[in-house]
């Protein structure tokens, strides 16, 4: 590890190896997850990573960005594969930390710091966003019915 200024080096024998020291966005190949309900969804994310340490991002491990992509890609696959998809919509932020910790733990044998892992996009399939759209509809009428029932009784029992 070098400070920094003017260095000469030995192109036979001697590498420079160039790291950066910013936060780097690593973007996560969207991938097909079963949920625990046997719903098929399609997520998009993004983790936010720092190499905190570089002797260990260098020496031990052979590509860190690599690494860490599979690393987020498997632990995502599965977290999501243990919630359903009503949890999944709903404590998008709670697996996102969750997610994060976990491949945090992993990485820091590597030197590197996990800030941050978004789940940018959740794709559900277009039959079953229709079904959602049906189960919904089927609920505000009901309600509705039941508004009208309570409206209906009082009208009754004021005349009477």
């Amino acid at each position: 590890i070098l400070s920094p200024g003017t260095y000469h080096k030995n192109t036979g024998s001697e590498t420079f190896i160039i790291k950066s020291i910013r936060v780097q966005t690593l973007v996560i190949p969207s991938q097909q997850v079963m949920t625990k309900d046997n719903v098929s969804v399609v997520l998009h994310a993004v983790c936010f990573y720092r190499i905190d340490d570089f002797e260990k991002a260098v020496f031990n491990v052979s590509d860190s960005e690599g690494a860490t992509r599979h690393l987020a890609q498997s632990t995502l696959e599965t977290l999501l594969g243990e919630r359903t998809l009503d949890q999944l919509l709903s404590g998008r932020q709670e697996i996102t930390e969750r997610v994060a910790e976990l491949i945090d733990e992993q990485t820091e044998q590597w030197g590197i710091h996990v800030q941050a892992l978004e789940i940018r996009d959740i794709r559900i399939p277009d039959n079953m966003q229709r079904v959602m759209a049906a189960v919904a509809e089927a609920h505000r009428e009901g309600e509705a019915a039941c508004v009208m029932a309570k409206a209906e009784l009082r009208a009754a029992t004021t005349f009477s």
